[in-house]
């Protein structure tokens, strides 16, 4: 570690891992918030992120990526069945990376 919270992660098996652990929804993306991979079930996430359809995980991804820390925030989403709630999560790591985890 150099002094903030980031995490050091140096292989992409160790990535993968993160990804491959989490239950929800969850990206690998860089610090301009393109995602470079996701889990299966980060494929809506992902989508959503490339159509800029979610500012706010923007907003989270700036904010963690300037604060060296973790950042936190509740996305409300409309969708033809009405409201999801998505508890976001962004964990910085190291090389400019950061780790987007969202649960409904």
């Amino acid at each position: 570690m150099n002094g903030d919270a980031s995490i050091d992660i140096d292989r992409a098996d160790d990535t993968e891992v993160l990804l491959s652990g989490y239950p929800g929804a969850a990206v690998l993306v860089d610090g301009n918030g393109q995602v470079l991979r996701a889990n299966p079930k980060g494929a809506g996430l992902e989508a959503l992120i490339a159509h800029e359809a979610m500012p706010e995980v923007q907003d989270l991804v700036s904010k963690a990526r300037s604060m060296g820390s973790v950042s936190v925030g509740t996305i409300t989403l409309q969708s033809s069945k009405g409201e999801i709630i998505l508890e976001t999560t962004v964990v910085p790591l190291q090389a400019d990376r950061l780790l987007v985890m969202t649960r409904a």
